[in-house]
């Protein structure tokens, strides 16, 4: 969990100067408790109090788990652009895990109803490429104009 709190730390803190939660331990509860299957604030921190004692094993956690309204506005605040350069740097992390080789399977989707009215006809694609030892998800890029090639290589750059 210290490759999350080392790339949440660069994440600019919207709140207050008195902020009682360390945002870095906010976000890796979150993200730990979306993995899990949460899917909302309140469950996030459902999720948290319940696990408590396995979060206070790699997390300082000073003034327990965030409420639902600590999440909320959190989430409503924070920079997304931030957050996405956060999990790039994870991401990269992890890549640095991958082995000579590995298995990276690249796989294209046709995202069906997935457009504006305004939109044409026309299919959106997305192609994603998956370290398969990790069993994680490198990159998932937009396939524009059913360049699927294109997108592919820019997945794996």
């Amino acid at each position: 969990m210290q490759i999350f709190l080392d790339a949440f730390g660069s994440i600019p803190d919207p709140r207050a100067s008195n902020a009682r939660h360390d945002l870095g331990e906010l976000l890796v509860i979150a993200f730990v408790s979306v993995l899990c299957g949460s899917s909302s604030c309140a469950e996030m921190a459902e999720f948290g109090r319940a696990k408590e004692n396995v979060f206070r094993s790699f997390l300082k956690l000073k003034h327990a788990i965030p409420s639902h309204d600590t999440f909320s506005d959190v989430f409503a605040m924070i920079d997304p652009k931030a957050l996405d350069a956060a999990f790039g740097k994870v991401l990269a992390e992890v890549a640095a895990l991958l082995q000579d080789g590995d298995v990276i399977a690249i796989d294209g989707k046709a995202l069906r109803g997935a457009r504006g009215k305004s939109e044409t006809a026309k299919t959106r694609m997305m192609v994603s490429a998956y370290a398969s030892r990790l069993r994680l998800t490198l990159a998932t890029v937009p396939a524009d104009r059913g360049a699927e090639l294109d997108a592919a290589i820019e997945a794996l750059s």
